[in-house]
């Protein structure tokens, strides 16, 4: 057999194949590609009396490779189903239907040898075409094996799981949930929720080759196993899937906050109904008074939701940092980060929901060391500056959107003007929660990036393209940027991809 030949253009073609006609049921015997290149044709599967006398024993699973158990017993052949016959594997005993490899090749650019486009992702040893080499559809296949067997695996294990105690309700109070509209509540009773919950899987499914490539470069395995737990969350809820952090020690964390911290409770009234109360973080050694919700606490100074360490990596605010905090909300993260960066550090929050700003400004007046150090830009980030967009929502819930039909106008600013008008001469870290305008604020932010690679604490959890457009987004920039993940929540939300690069050293 010559080098670029394959053996599988020899087959010849049978009136019997494909016809559904059973051949006998051989005894199980499994060869390999490799056991075939001493040959250019070889008899066809569906007339047993053209076979030698060696084959009559050889199961029939594929018209490319006629070898059962490949998967398992010979890994360089194909028995696992073939892209050549257009059909996944046969039943023992039935003859596959085949196909002329070059009609394939010619129609849609497939190769001609078999092994290549085998689904347990062997090659032919024998066969060396160029074409068959470099297949975009087969490098495509092969990405999406590994992420794509982890996600199937939690969820057939998850699906049949029925979880207690794995409701935030403080994120969630039972008043919330009553509030639901009646539809839902029946739909829940009669499958609704079931049917919710396979649609969500199926659209992670569909989109496990581009979760792949972030699954790929994360840079430790805990955060690989963490994202396939937050993807098989996504979907199927909290009925069926617990996420690591919901333990013990979560729940005590939580009860000891409400305990020993809390001052008074329902000191501040929002619009939607809903109340803050005054904290005091003086006893655990936090100098920090605000009013807030206790996930706000919880979240931004005990579980820290914008430092990551894990395997001897670690991505935090350093002493003497200057950091931009987009999506200031209340000013927990903002006074976290004033904390962390010292007096020689400087914060750079955004916010602009009127609600926002007025609880922003009085816990920053209520902690002046602290909040000397922070400045508020009164504007929403996107990817272009002095862009009149409307706002719709109210609170931590406000969003952007590009037509007129919200509830106000708001003019937006970008991370490259802030940095042209403040004239700085490095930004260190980044922080990003913006209801989904994470990837539009950071094309805004291009230049301050490429010039000084800061450390990155982005929010991708508000869609699941965010999973993979803001990462690649990031990458193609060439900065050579390492990826981590972390999730701080017992639930869908908060789901961070850290970022980090060589950093460029500090003037003087």
């Amino acid at each position: 057999m010559r080098a670029t030949d394959c053996w599988l253009t020899s087959v010849p073609r049978a009136s019997s194949i494909g016809s559904g006609r059973k051949v006998p049921r051989w005894p199980a015997r499994t060869i390999s590609c490799a056991s075939f290149t001493g040959r250019r044709s070889f008899p066809c599967p569906g007339r047993r009396s053209a076979m030698p006398a060696s084959a009559r024993r050889w199961p029939i699973s594929c018209a490319a490779c006629w070898s059962e158990r490949c998967a398992r017993d010979a890994p360089r052949c194909c028995g696992n189903g073939c892209h050549a016959c257009s059909r996944p594997r046969p039943m023992r005993g039935h003859a596959p239907r085949w196909r002329s490899p070059l009609r394939l090749r010619a129609r849609d650019g497939r190769g001609s040898c078999a092994a290549s486009a085998c689904r347990t992702g062997a090659r032919c040893p024998s066969c060396t075409r160029a074409d068959d080499r470099k297949q975009g559809w087969y490098h495509r296949m092969m990405q999406d094996t590994t992420f794509r067997a982890a996600l199937l695996s939690r969820l057939r294990r998850d699906w049949r799981t029925v979880q207690h105690d794995n409701v935030d309700w403080y994120r969630f109070p039972p008043a919330l949930l009553a509030e639901e509209p009646a539809w839902r509540n029946y739909a829940r009773r009669f499958g609704g929720q079931q049917a919710r919950s396979l649609l969500r899987a199926l659209r992670i499914i569909a989109s496990s080759h581009n979760l792949q490539w972030l699954h790929e470069r994360l840079g430790d395995a805990t955060s690989r196993e963490l994202m396939v737990a937050v993807l098989a969350f996504r979907a199927l809820g909290s009925r069926h899937v617990r996420l690591p952090l919901n333990d013990a020690g979560f729940w005590d964390l939580a009860k000891k906050i409400g305990a020993d911290l809390l001052l008074n409770q329902r000191t501040r009234q929002l619009t939607d109904g809903d109340w803050l109360d005054d904290y005091d973080l003086a006893p655990a050694g936090i100098p920090v008074r605000m009013h807030a919700h206790l996930l706000n606490v919880l979240n931004a100074f005990f579980l820290e939701q914008y430092r990551f360490a894990r395997d001897g990596v670690v991505i935090e605010v350093e002493p003497g940092d200057y950091v931009i905090d987009a999506g200031a909300c209340w000013g927990d993260t903002a006074l976290y980060f004033s904390l962390r960066g010292g007096v020689a550090g400087k914060v750079w929050c955004y916010e602009f929901e009127p609600q926002n700003l007025r609880v922003l400004a009085q816990n920053l007046e209520s902690n002046p060391g602290l909040g000397s150090r922070i400045r508020v830009v009164k504007q929403p980030l996107w990817s272009a500056p002095s862009i009149d967009l409307d706002m719709i929502g109210s609170g931590p819930n406000t969003r952007l959107v590009p037509t007129k039909d919200g509830q106000g106008s708001v003019r937006t600013d970008t991370i490259d003007s802030l940095a042209s008008r403040e004239g700085l001469d490095r930004v260190d870290f980044i922080k990003m929660d913006i209801e989904g305008a994470e990837l539009h604020a950071l094309k805004g932010a291009e230049h301050v990036i490429r010039r000084f690679r800061p450390k990155l604490a982005i929010s991708i959890y508000h869609r699941l393209e965010d999973f993979w457009q803001i990462p690649r987004w990031i990458d193609s920039l060439g900065l050579d940027y390492r990826f981590h993940l972390d999730h701080f929540t017992i639930h869908a939300e908060e789901t961070m991809l850290f970022a980090v690069a060589p950093r460029v050293p500090k003037p003087g």
